[in-house]
């Protein structure tokens, strides 16, 4: 199933969910999520790319561990450029087994999201496919506020 990128199919789609109400996830860093992103990682950029994906995963991994993001979404939610979070950070991630890559997106732009009734919402197809090779645990007493994760990561690191 395909939802074009048109404001009545979005509203359409939202009130045809099983639940209607949209949710805004609370993502918990706890003490061992730290700890596991300091023991791999001695870089500032890549320990914060890191915590991006792992807060990433927290909200919207499926129950496989898996979700889809998109390194052009990440990167401007980052303010990085794109190449250099794809080849350098998000690379050294996959390098040293902390996160991988499932499956990658083709390179055929679309001007439509696809629609996944496994996990029912939208993703767009695009985005590949993660998994980080870490317990996914949402407990913590650091919490991700408004989407900042500049101020998570100061708090952290």
């Amino acid at each position: 199933m395909w939802i074009k990128y048109d404001v009545n199919s979005i509203v359409s789609r939202v009130f045809n969910a099983k639940d209607s109400t949209l949710k805004s996830p609370v993502v918990k860093i706890n003490k061992q999520d730290v700890a596991e992103i300091k023991k791999r990682f001695d870089n500032k950029k890549v320990r914060f790319t890191a915590l991006t994906f792992l807060c990433y995963a927290k909200a919207y991994a499926d129950k496989n561990g898996e979700f889809r993001l998109s390194s052009v979404g990440l990167s401007a939610w980052l303010g990085i450029n794109r190449k250099t979070l794809r080849n350098r950070y998000i690379k050294e991630l996959i390098d040293f087994d902390y996160l991988i890559e499932v499956e990658r997106h083709k390179n055929n732009p679309k001007w439509s999201m696809a629609y996944n009734s496994k996990i029912d919402q939208p993703y767009d197809s695009q985005a590949t496919k993660y998994k980080l090779n870490v317990v996914l645990h949402n407990s913590g007493d650091h919490i991700l506020i408004n989407n900042n994760i500049w101020i998570l990561f100061s708090e952290l690191f």
